[in-house]
């Protein structure tokens, strides 16, 4: 507490709340002196799918001809970035929650065992900020009364805007991740909410070397990315990581605020070859349905 205001250092934007007032992410509150999660616990209806469509590729027990069902997948709402080609701004960018059901973690465990799948996974909105709910639930995967083997991982879509003193935090919790690089033009960087990349970049070098597994998303944004600037950037970064790491470079489609243009095969194309060519061993550049 400072200056009488609840500081969340959850993530980079660091809010400094009055008593009743949310954070950024719309969803962390001052709540009598207290901080606290106002959307714990409330999801979407949850959908039994792949976890292939989060996208992941190239988990060892899950090859991407593997078409079974096997991911309970969830969203809540809120999120601490503005990106405006959102395709899920309606849970993710919004005040008013409706149509949302509440599962504690507990029952979310149970749905998934129920259900005979795999994996929880926590996207559409952003999941970092659920924190206390993720970790939750983990706890709830550890004191289940199932065999280790078969208990339910967690799997996390997620931008990874997320304060260093988090970085690894995540990492114990969750067993499998995709994080979405964001184009990397500073000014479109900002238009996403995101001030500083370095902050999404030290939260995949903690993720990567904590030895989970790790894909990466990348949007290509004609007019915006599709430059030797921005994809140098990002190809430098992932090089100089792991030239074995998933990457998904991902079409644009015009959502929300972004009126830019259906990225074209031709240019899906062009730059999955420069990454290809330039070193990086696993470039994907089909849409997953």
């Amino acid at each position: 507490k400072i200056n009488g205001k609840i500081v969340c250092n959850l993530c980079p934007f660091k809010c400094s709340l009055s008593n009743g007032q949310s954070g950024i992410c719309r969803v962390r509150s001052n709540r009598e002196d207290k901080l606290v999660l106002d959307s714990y616990g409330l999801m979407t209806v949850p959908v039994l799918d792949r976890i292939q469509k989060r996208p992941i590729y190239l988990y060892p027990d899950f090859p991407i001809s593997d078409k079974k069902v096997n991911s309970l997948t969830v969203g809540s709402v809120g999120c601490n970035n503005r990106c405006p080609f959102c395709q899920n701004w309606e849970i993710s960018q919004v005040n008013e929650w409706d149509g949302l059901k509440k599962y504690s973690p507990l029952q979310l465990v149970e749905a998934t065992i129920k259900n005979g799948m795999s994996f929880i996974s926590f996207t559409f909105n952003e999941p970092i900020i659920m924190y206390e709910y993720i970790k939750d639930t983990y706890e709830a995967i550890l004191n289940f009364n199932y065999p280790d083997k078969d208990k339910p991982k967690i799997c996390m879509k997620t931008a990874g805007y997320l304060s260093e003193e988090y970085w690894h935090q995540f990492p114990i919790f969750a067993h499998v991740f995709n994080v979405d690089i964001k184009p990397m033009d500073s000014e479109y960087e900002k238009k996403c909410g995101i001030l500083n990349t370095d902050f999404v970049l030290g939260f995949i070098k903690a993720i990567h070397g904590a030895g989970r597994h790790l894909e990466i998303s990348h949007i290509l944004i004609e007019g915006v990315n599709d430059n030797q600037t921005s994809m140098s950037k990002f190809l430098d970064f992932i090089g100089n990581l792991d030239v074995n790491i998933g990457i998904h470079l991902l079409r644009h489609y015009p959502a929300w605020k972004s009126n830019y243009p259906i990225t074209k095969d031709k240019s899906l194309e062009i730059w999955g070859n420069y990454l290809r060519n330039n070193g990086l061993k696993n470039v994907f550049t089909n849409d997953v349905g």
